[in-house]
Parts: C-alpha cells; sequence; structure tokens
C-alpha cells in the first residue's frame, strides 16, 4: 500500500513562520475570523498531493500570479486578501 503524500509548505519569512504556528499569535494579528480562515486554508493545501487538488472555485480559488510574482499561486482568504 502506498502512503499517503501530502505537499510541504515552506515559509521563508521566519516572524511569519512563528504566527502561523501559533494559534494565539495567529488570531492576535489577523483576528479570530482571518486566522481560522487562514488556518483552514493551510490545512487544504497540506492535504492536497499536487497543486491541480487544489480548487480553482471559491473559497480556496487558487490562481496563477503574474507580473514579478511570475510562476507564483495564491489562494483567497476572504473577498481582497
Amino acid at each position: 500500500m502506498k502512503g499517503i503524500i501530502h505537499m510541504k509548505i515552506a515559509i521563508q519569512a521566519r516572524k511569519l513562520q512563528r504566527t502561523l504556528n501559533s494559534d494565539d499569535a495567529l488570531a492576535k494579528k489577523y483576528g479570530q475570523r482571518m486566522a481560522r480562515t487562514i488556518t483552514s486554508r493551510l490545512a487544504v493545501l497540506e492535504e492536497a498531493e499536487t497543486l491541480d487538488r487544489v480548487p480553482p472555485r471559491p473559497p480556496e480559488r487558487l490562481h496563477l500570479l503574474r507580473g514579478d510574482r511570475n510562476e507564483q499561486f495564491a489562494v483567497d482568504l476572504v473577498h481582497t486578501y
């Protein structure tokens, strides 16, 4: 039986990494609602085997970025974020 493969999320900015790894810090910086949404989106990304498994429609809405972020992807949190 094959093992389940999950995507690995690498966060380069140490301060952001510390914030995302602490429920209290996340809620303090972004508020309870946004903290829950961020946690939810990270869970979806971690569970996906590939980016093809992340929904291109809301609420996640995986989409390709443009300009100086060409070849990078984003997911929505709440409208405009």
